[in-house]
């Protein structure tokens, strides 16, 4: 796609495979280190009630240490 001049990136990390709210911490948690290790890191997930429950109480906590959290567009290329 990129050749076709299409916008590309790639997912390091999927939040909710196991849609337990302790798994989706621990894929949020590996979301962080990867994207502090590399400078970003990309995370998906479904629009579920765990899922985002987990997003409501670990994004502030994220925020509070630097990390920032920005659209897809921004890190495509």
């Amino acid at each position: 796609m990129r050749a076709l001049g299409v916008p590309t990136g790639r997912r390091h990390v999927f939040l909710d495979n196991e849609p337990d709210e302790n798994s989706i911490s621990r894929q949020l948690n590996l979301l962080a280190e990867k994207a502090k290790n590399s400078g970003f890191a990309v995370g998906i997930g479904h629009v579920k009630e765990n899922t985002l429950a987990v997003l409501q109480r670990e994004i502030p906590k994220l925020r509070a240490q630097n990390f920032e959290f920005v659209f897809i567009s921004e890190v495509v290329n």
